[in-house]
């Protein structure tokens, strides 16, 4: 942001187009970020055609940014797959935890109960 040179608080350089009894005036204006407008003098339509930015370089900026746009959902997406992938990794090892720990708890029951553990006949 610069510096207003009527009230010397941080703004935007900025065109205001003004139409009044038929006639358009172009004003250079400094917007300020609560708001308020400075005029801080009217402009000739050549120097409106100098100041503001021509079709041609906005349509490349606008390229440029969807370009860097696109790169940054893939990568979102690919980080979003990563994520995924490493969620249902902890939760296959979960379940794999949870199994073992009620096998185990059931081993230890039967221990503590004096229960025949070999495999194999039932009785």
């Amino acid at each position: 942001m610069n510096r207003c040179p009527k009230c010397g608080r941080e703004g935007r350089r900025s065109v205001k187009r003004v139409v009044s009894k038929g006639r358009v005036y172009w004003y250079e204006v400094f917007r300020h970020p609560d708001g308020s407008v400075c005029v801080i003098r009217r402009l000739s339509e050549e120097e409106v055609e100098a100041i503001r930015p021509s079709i041609d370089r906005l349509e490349y900026e606008l390229l440029g940014a969807k370009r860097l746009i696109e790169l940054l959902l893939e990568e979102i997406w690919r980080r979003n797959e990563a994520l995924q992938s490493a969620r249902d990794e902890a939760l296959r090892t979960l379940y794999t935890a949870k199994l073992y720990s009620s096998h185990l708890v059931k081993l230890v029951e039967a221990l503590v109960k004096g229960k025949d553990l070999s495999p194999g006949e039932d009785s």
